[in-house]
C-alpha cells in the first residue's frame, strides 16, 4: 500500500484534485480493512465497492467537505501530498477556470461564431449540446461532483500540458488532426464490436452520440480564445465543416474533462447514466492505450496570428 490510515494526500474528484485524509485502507485481495486505529475490520462489513475489491483502495475524507462525500477511491486517484503534486492541483484548477470562462463567453451572442443548437435530450438517451444562456451559478452547481468519470493520470497530464502549451507557450494544435475524432470513434467501435447484437448496438449508439455532442460543443466550450481564429479559418476552408472530422484527441479529452459537470445537469435516468459512464471509461482506456497513434503536434503561432487571436 502506498499510504496508511491518517495519511495526508491529494485525491482526484472529477477533473480536479483536493486535499484529503485517508481514513481506512483495503489492500487488494485482503479479507480485511485497516482503520485509523490500526484495527482490522472484515471487508464485507466495510462497504468496499465490489468493483474495487481487486485493487488497493482508500476511504478518504476531503478536507473541508461534509462527511457525506467520504468515499472509497482506487490508488489511481490518489497522489502523494508534495510540492510537485500541489502544482498539478493548481494547474488543473487554472485549466478548469479557463473552461468555465470559455463556457460563459460561449453562451453570449457572438456574431462571429456559429450558434450551436439548443440542448435537448433525444429519445434513446442521446446526449446533445447544453442550452445556451444558463446562469453561471447553475453551471457550477454542487451537482457537478455527483458524476465521476475516471481518467487515467496519463490523460490528465496531457490536459495540463495542453493548457500550458496553448495559454503560456503561444502554441496551436495542428488541425486537421492526423487521426480526427470521427476516425478515433470508428476505430473504437470496430475494436469492440463482435459481441452480442445488443452490445454492438449500444457501442454504435455511444460513438454516434459522442460525435454529435463533440460537434456541437467544440465552438461552445472546447476552444481557448487563441484557437477561435484558427476555427473560423477552418470553417471558411471546409464547406461541409464537421468538428469531429478535423479536430483530434486533445480536444476530445477537453470534452471529457467537462463531461461530468454537463451530465450532472441532465435528466438522464440512473441506469442510462451508469451505462454511459462505463462506456466512457472503456473509451478513455482505449485512448490511453493508443495515445501515441492519436497525439498531434503543437506549433508556435506566428506573431501576426497571435496578435490578432489574443486581441
Amino acid at each position: 500500500m502506498s499510504f496508511r490510515p491518517n495519511s495526508r494526500v491529494l485525491a482526484y474528484h472529477g477533473p480536479l484534485v483536493y486535499e484529503a485524509k485517508v481514513l481506512r485502507v483495503h489492500e487488494k485481495n485482503k479479507s480485511y480493512v485497516e482503520d485509523e486505529e490500526g484495527k482490522h475490520i472484515p471487508a464485507e462489513q466495510s462497504s468496499v465497492p465490489q468493483s474495487l475489491i481487486d485493487v488497493d483502495t482508500y476511504y478518504v475524507h476531503y478536507k473541508g467537505w461534509n462527511n457525506k462525500w467520504d468515499e472509497w477511491v482506487p490508488n489511481s486517484r490518489i497522489l502523494e501530498f508534495n510540492e510537485q503534486n500541489l502544482k498539478i492541483q493548481q494547474k488543473l484548477r487554472d485549466a478548469q477556470k479557463s473552461v468555465h470562462s470559455k463556457s460563459k463567453k460561449g453562451n453570449q451572442t457572438n456574431s462571429n461564431s456559429p450558434a450551436p443548437e439548443n440542448a435537448k435530450k433525444r429519445s434513446g438517451g442521446e446526449i446533445t449540446a447544453p442550452k445556451r444562456g444558463r446562469p453561471k451559478r447553475r453551471q457550477e452547481s454542487t451537482k457537478y461532483n455527483e458524476v465521476y468519470i475516471p481518467m487515467r493520470p496519463e490523460l490528465k497530464h496531457i490536459l495540463v500540458d495542453d493548457w500550458e502549451y496553448i495559454t503560456k507557450d503561444h502554441k496551436l494544435l495542428t488541425v486537421p488532426a492526423r487521426v480526427p475524432v470521427s476516425q478515433i470513434l470508428k476505430q473504437f467501435s470496430a475494436a469492440n464490436s463482435g459481441g452480442s447484437d445488443e452490445d454492438d448496438h449500444m457501442i454504435h449508439e455511444y460513438v454516434n452520440g459522442l460525435e454529435i455532442y463533440f460537434n456541437r460543443c467544440l465552438s461552445l466550450m472546447l476552444l481557448y480564445k487563441v484557437e477561435r481564429l484558427q476555427y473560423l479559418e477552418l470553417r471558411k476552408e471546409h464547406d461541409n465543416f464537421a468538428a469531429a472530422d478535423l479536430y483530434g484527441v486533445e480536444h476530445l479529452l477537453r470534452l471529457f474533462a467537462s463531461l461530468p459537470g454537463l451530465l450532472a445537469q441532465t435528466t438522464m435516468d440512473g441506469p442510462s447514466l451508469s451505462t454511459l459512464i462505463s462506456q466512457s471509461v472503456d473509451f478513455l482506456d482505449y485512448i490511453t492505450e493508443n495515445m501515441d497513434s492519436f497525439a498531434n503536434q503543437y506549433y508556435y503561432a506566428s506573431p501576426a496570428y497571435d496578435a490578432v487571436a489574443r486581441a
